[in-house]
């Protein structure tokens, strides 16, 4: 397993500090209206963001698995400063390609 990079993890931070005004601007309404940030998960796909649990291998950054925990549960933290809905969202999504990218089968 790869060990992620200080200057990788901190462009990551980086990506997601690029995404707080306009994940701030569009959270109340989200939560008002109890809709799915679509323009959100949109934006953290384009930062390389949906990916953070799925190996490398398969394209993934690999995090949150053997000693990369904390790198994960830091990104989080840092949007869920941002947008705790969104933050609580990504968790679930990464969570599930995680599993499913480790553990699945090509059936």
């Amino acid at each position: 397993m790869a060990t992620t990079t200080r200057q990788d993890q901190a462009q990551r931070l980086e990506a997601i500090r690029g995404l707080a005004d306009r994940f701030r601007g569009r959270a109340a309404a989200h939560d008002r209206e109890a809709s799915f940030p679509v323009e959100n998960f949109a934006e953290l796909r384009e930062a390389g963001l949906l990916t953070l649990t799925m190996p490398e291998e398969d394209g993934g950054r690999g995090l949150w698995w053997g000693d990369r925990y904390r790198e994960y549960y830091q990104l989080l933290e840092e949007l869920a400063r941002i947008d705790c809905s969104t933050a609580q969202l990504l968790q679930v999504h990464c969570h599930a390609t995680g599993y499913m990218s480790r553990h699945a089968t090509p059936e």
